[in-house]
């Protein structure tokens, strides 16, 4: 599933009130999607670790209660006593099957000794597939039969659009755009840590905005953060398109100003014109951009645009644009 998806089925599953869990790939975005929900929920997301925990963490530690004589579980303070959220057990499979089944009995039944979970919450987990090379422990069916599971996936325009959203490079969301694989590929009999993930790219981004790195350091940074091929990728995708032509050129002469040939040149630049359009500037932007010859571009550009000024979808400009392109099925 997409992450889309993702967060639209955890939601059933939150309303259900049937704990899911998410599979995917180390950097895919399964944890940030949980918080995404919480935050839109406005509850709280409390993040528990099994793996860092031991088997009676779950239950509570023995207390003796000398006036009725018995043995009483006290809770751990990481499981919430009131309020409204979302329990989530991300890296679940990392713990070891002992710590797995302590929490057989919270999956199950919302509840473990002593401890009962409030009605205002409800349980999440996560954790990566066997093929991750990530060192876990394979989830026994006992567990694995109290959830709902849920697999996740990269998605290269909703990754785009999030990004966006937050702040990511022009540059950088047009080079996944221009090199779609490199959203996230892990190759699990590489010996070399890093690896390009939706992660990692979030990573770049901050990383390429510090000013004043040396070639050398801005390298071995790239190449520690996406691996040493798609930093390669990048540095040479970078290099070629810082001779864009002028967005104030683009917007004073949309039928003369100079058109790039090369596609990797033409997803930059219709990404930078996006982030750079208003609805005063719009017509002169899709008269510029037709000139390309391709339905694609002219779509990723009133995508993008649409997405960073809502106000241009109410323009004729706009208006006259979707239905020369009825065709295109715009989000």
């Amino acid at each position: 599933m997409k992450p889309g998806q993702i967060i639209s089925a955890v939601n059933a599953c939150l309303d259900a009130r049937i704990p899911a869990m998410l599979w995917g790939p180390a950097g895919v975005g399964k944890s940030d999607s949980i918080f995404q929900i919480g935050a839109k929920r406005k509850v709280e997301v409390r993040d528990v670790r099994l793996s860092n925990l031991d088997p009676t963490d779950i239950k509570g530690f023995p207390s003796p209660d000398a006036k009725r004589g018995v043995m009483t579980w006290l809770p751990a303070d990481f499981l919430p006593t009131t309020g409204k959220g979302i329990l989530f057990f991300d890296e679940l499979n990392l713990a070891d099957k002992m710590t797995q089944a302590s929490a057989y009995q919270l999956f199950l039944t919302r509840q473990v000794g002593n401890y009962k979970l409030p009605a205002g919450w409800d349980i999440v987990a996560a954790g990566n597939t066997e093929k991750d090379r990530a060192n876990i422990t394979r989830m026994a069916g006992p567990l694995a039969n109290r959830m709902i599971h849920l697999d996740f996936e990269a998605d290269v325009p909703e990754w785009v659009a999030h990004a966006q959203a937050n702040g990511i490079s022009d540059e950088l969301r047009a080079f996944i755009r221009f090199k779609p694989a490199l959203l996230h590929s892990f190759d699990a009999q590489s010996k070399e840590p890093a690896f390009p993930s939706p992660r990692s790219w979030f990573f770049m981004d901050k990383l390429l905005k510090q000013p004043d790195l040396s070639p050398t350091v801005r390298d071995g940074l790239m190449a520690g953060t996406v691996g040493t091929g798609a930093s390669v990728e990048l540095r040479a995708f970078l290099d070629h398109i810082k001779d864009l032509p002028d967005i104030d050129d683009i917007v004073a002469r949309p039928d003369r100003a100079p058109v790039p040939s090369k596609i990797s040149a033409q997803h930059a630049l219709v990404t930078m014109m996006a982030s750079n359009t208003t609805p005063k500037n719009f017509g002169a932007m899709l008269k510029y951009v037709a000139r390309f010859n391709s339905q694609e571009m002219e779509v990723l550009y009133a995508r993008d645009a649409g997405n960073a000024v809502t106000a241009l979808r109410a323009t004729p400009e706009y208006r006259d644009w979707a239905v020369r392109n009825a065709d295109v099925v715009l989000p």
